[in-house]
């Protein structure tokens, strides 16, 4: 009876594990945040510029200031992306304003949200539920500092009294760490020697202690790339300029500087650009003391267009993901997100896969789509996660398999990666100066936004977007012999029907009442989308 029992016991215990395993897993989809898809004046929506990672696989994200827009956005989502809570905020100012462009969680589950305001640093810290606890700004005593709003990261050092410190941007550029409620506990400014700008927009912990910031330096005829690691004191513990040996190369910009405990790597992807405005993506691998230990040239297929690297992670078995742009300045769209696996340890054929993501509607095809930041691979599952700015759908994320072989609208590219030899590092010329900074109290207004969370493939196929009219412009007409859908309008509609995979394959143009049978459809459940000037209607439909 004791062992029948134990055997029970270990079945139920069992059952148990694999149900939880088996629920943990996160099917492909692409999901917009904040709804507004298909808004024609897509500048008046909130656009997603950061998804920060928190505790409990939840993340928080931010919006971007457009010039259209007159308020601001940020959010906690769990870890489907689903709204826990959202804040808006009305517009601050009459000066360049980016409210919230990072984020960190601190050691109490706070999150402390940094942006600018008319040249001011700001800072705002939420409590776990979205209330406001302080929002404040900094601001120097030059005449020429303004601060920059990308580089927030929570404290290298083991106590939970010193819980920030952020990079700014001017002629100098400087570290400075706070305690929990926002007072200065130290702060350093560095220099370029010469009538140069130093600007540093990037910020995370260094390999062993201290931190990492990546930037330019703005030299005469050149911009070289800047990084420079820090102490945990943030006096600086050694720094690095780097150039490119080709003589039409203007920009070396660095796009992000990533940490890998793996190897022990510093990842920088960054930027040339050339004097004919040509951009190509490179990739410098350091190590602890900056040093370059491999450098790659990615190239794409087609001649005239360009790559832009954004981000990069890494997998459990160290590979790395990196994200960007391919664009070509000639032809519309003029940006498309593409995302590809990377081996740094092979001695070639680096590249496993590279794809690229298409809209899922025709209507989004001349609009522009930009990798954020954010990109994560989920350790327990391996699933890639990355937001995106896409002008037609708002705020979205992707998730896929480590393939990207289950993720809607992803299709194959032809990208190359070449190890390169033209690189070259410099002693770093920063100077140490230290200049007093004030602070003082920011108000935010909150304001009513109204958002929608849509999911557009894979999660849920039961779509609800946002739509400018309660009246239904299409209907489904269903019986034992037909399918199909009619037009209840007096006006034209267009008509798409996707696959619950999100493949489109057939769309059709429907005169006012008229009907459309689907009998040429396999048997299976599908997604419509009716479009109508700037009214949309999506949904679930059945075909027998």
């Amino acid at each position: 009876m004791t062992d029948n029992l134990s055997f029970r016991n270990l079945l139920l215990a069992l059952s148990l594990t694999l149900s939880t395993i088996a629920s943990s897993q996160t099917t492909s989809f692409y999901k917009n945040i904040f709804g507004a898809y298909g808004n024609l004046n897509f500048q008046d929506a909130p656009l997603i510029n950061g998804m920060f990672e928190l505790d409990n696989n939840e993340y928080f994200v931010t919006s971007a200031h457009n010039p259209a827009a007159d308020y601001y956005l940020c959010a906690k989502l769990d870890s489907n992306f689903n709204i826990i809570w959202v804040n808006s905020y009305n517009d601050i100012g009459s000066g360049p304003t980016e409210m919230f462009s990072h984020a960190a969680q601190l050691t109490d589950g706070s999150i402390i949200a940094t942006g600018i305001s008319e040249d001011k640093r700001t800072f705002t810290k939420f409590d776990p539920n979205g209330a406001v606890e302080f929002t404040k700004f900094y601001y120097g005593t030059g005449p020429n500092d303004s601060y920059s709003a990308d580089a927030v990261c929570t404290s290298a050092e083991d106590d939970t009294s010193y819980v920030t410190m952020f990079a700014q941007c001017s002629v100098q550029f400087g570290l400075f760490k706070f305690d929990k409620d926002g007072e200065i506990i130290w702060g350093h400014e560095f220099n370029i020697n010469g009538p140069f700008l130093g600007s540093i927009y990037d910020l995370s912990l260094a390999l062993n202690d201290g931190y990492i910031t990546r930037g330019n330096y703005d030299g005469a005829t050149v911009t070289r790339g800047l990084i420079m690691v820090a102490n945990n004191d943030g006096t600086m513990k050694v720094c690095k300029e780097y150039e490119s040996s080709d003589p039409t190369v203007d920009f070396v910009t660095p796009s992000k500087v990533y940490t890998s405990h793996m190897d022990d790597s510093y990842y920088i992807p960054i930027n040339y650009v050339s004097n004919n405005y040509y951009e190509s993506g490179r990739m410098m691998r350091l190590d602890s003391n900056l040093n370059i230990i491999n450098a790659w040239h990615f190239t794409h297929s087609t001649p005239g267009t360009n790559m832009r690297l954004r981000n990069i992670a890494n997998t459990t078995d160290g590979h790395l993901i990196i994200n960007g742009e391919i664009y070509n300045p000639n032809n519309y769209p003029t940006y498309q997100f593409f995302v590809m696996r990377f081996d740094p340890n092979a001695t070639s054929n680096n590249i496993i896969w590279a794809k690229e993501f298409k809209a899922i509607s025709s209507d989004q095809y001349w609009h522009s789509t930009y990798a954020v930041k954010g990109l994560k691979v989920n350790p327990y599952n391996n699933q890639i996660i990355m937001p995106m700015s896409a002008h037609r759908d708002g705020s979205s994320v992707l998730s896929m398999d480590e393939n990207a072989s289950d993720m809607c609208n992803m299709l194959d590219i032809n990208v190359t990666a070449t190890e390169i030899q033209d690189l070259s590092a410099l002693t770093g010329q920063l100077t140490y100066m230290n200049e007093p900074t004030s602070s003082g109290d920011l108000i935010l207004s909150p304001r009513d936004a109204g958002h929608s969370d849509t999911t557009l493939c894979g999660v849920d196929p039961s779509i609800h977007l946002g739509v400018d009219t309660e009246t239904e412009i299409i209907k489904i007409l269903a019986d034992v012999n037909q399918t199909g859908l009619q037009n209840l309008t007096n006006e034209p509609l267009e008509l798409t029907i996707i696959t619950m995979q999100g493949q489109t394959i057939a769309r059709y143009s429907l005169q006012p009442f008229e009907k459309q049978a689907l009998l040429e459809l396999p048997s299976g459940v599908y997604i419509y989308r009716a479009k109508q000037g700037y009214k949309y209607q999506d949904g679930k439909i059945q075909v027998y």
